[in-house]
């Protein structure tokens, strides 16, 4: 079955090209075009796509994602947008349920990557390659943190047994359970039990909230 793709995008040059480049490059993915948002809503909750790919826009675009979340809760949502104003905003698109973030000028091939990715299950996240780096830098910088924060993930990172700490290193890593069974030779069932632990011990409601949470408190690098 095609993955149905919505792509919202007032750029028309983005509008006119983009959808071409992507259909021809995987033929199992069809790109619907919204040329403004009052249709971008209209077609999203009419044809219901798998994926709505979508610019920020200055808050513009967060502001109709948000309508479109609260007219289909389970719809996934990838934002492609020019620039990111902080890691801040990125964890917080994260944390509310959106399924990640790339950056216009993005190769057609990686885009495709992405669009996979974020239906392999509910919670399914993807980043782009160049944001992933800064957001490396980013983590790289913790090591300045303070001697008291330290304390506090040494103490979370004690609550979980090693297997739970390999299970969410590959979860940051972007590993669905199916990749993370194979990787470390466990079962299926196996890892979701590792990952409903994880979650009840960091106090958060999905999987996409505990990368969240690993990234803002630093424990994703002590991983």
């Amino acid at each position: 079955m095609k993955t149905k793709v919505l792509l919202i995008e007032t750029d028309p040059a983005i509008a006119l090209g983009l959808p071409e480049l992507i259909e021809r490059s995987h033929s199992e993915i069809t790109v619907a075009v919204a040329t403004n948002y009052q249709d971008g809503l209209s077609q999203a909750v009419n044809s219901k796509p798998d994926l709505v790919l979508m610019d920020l826009n200055q808050g513009e675009g967060l502001s109709l994602a948000e309508k479109i979340k609260q007219a289909i809760p389970n719809i996934k949502i990838l934002f492609l947008s020019a620039t990111l104003s902080s890691q801040k905003d990125l964890i917080s698109l994260i944390a509310d349920g959106y399924n990640g973030f790339c950056l216009k000028g993005i190769e057609v091939d990686e885009l495709i990557d992405a669009i996979k990715a974020t239906q392999k299950d509910e919670d399914s996240i993807y980043l782009d390659s160049r944001i992933l780096s800064d957001l490396r830098k980013q983590v790289s910088r913790l090591k300045n943190i303070t001697e008291e924060s330290n304390e506090e993930i040494a103490k979370i990172l004690n609550e979980f047994t090693k297997r739970q700490r390999d299970v969410l290193k590959l979860l940051i890593q972007g590993k669905d359970e199916v990749e993370i069974s194979k990787l470390l030779g466990i079962t299926y069932y196996t890892v979701r039990s590792h990952l409903s632990a994880i979650r009840n011990k960091l106090v958060a409601g999905s999987k996409s909230e505990v990368i969240a949470k690993c990234w803002s408190t630093g424990l994703a690098y002590e991983l």
